[in-house]
């Protein structure tokens, strides 16, 4: 199983076929600090034990199938500085937890079906945040 890989700082599964959901047990790859999954054909949901990896600086889990609610915990990967859900199928809010990402500077949750405003947190707590990619959804509201 991957999580007997405790030494592993870098997963790249990018542009592939695979397909089924992430695996619960990535939450055990302590080490990790980059993970991408991006352009496959996954689905399911983000599983709340990604929250676990405390060292992740860099996800991309875009251009897949992943879908419903991003789990609050996404706020807990404290030293995430670049994340990509754009091109999913996302129908839920947009979490306010990614408001706690302090190191957060790329944020891409465009081509989604998120819907409701803009979590106010982005706008009080993102201060170093570069870019921030939210097109092609279903937002209500106004700029925070």
């Amino acid at each position: 199983s991957i999580s007997e890989l405790k030494r592993l700082d870098t997963l790249y599964i990018d542009e592939n076929e695979i397909e089924g959901t992430i695996p619960t047990e990535i939450g055990d790859l302590s080490e990790l600090r980059d993970l991408r999954l991006r352009d496959n054909k996954m689905k399911g949901k983000i599983p709340y034990e990604l929250g676990n990896l405390k060292n992740l600086e860099i996800l991309y889990l875009d251009t897949n199938q992943f879908s419903g609610e991003v789990p609050a915990e996404v706020g807990l990967m404290s030293r995430l500085e670049d994340f990509h859900l754009y091109k999913n199928r996302f129908n839920s809010l947009m979490p306010a937890s990614i408001g706690d990402l302090r190191y957060l500077k790329l944020l891409y949750l465009d081509s989604n079906e998120f819907s409701g405003p803009i979590p106010e947190s982005y706008g009080d707590d993102l201060h170093n945040l570069q870019q921030f990619y939210c097109y092609s959804n279903k937002l209500t509201g106004t700029i925070p």
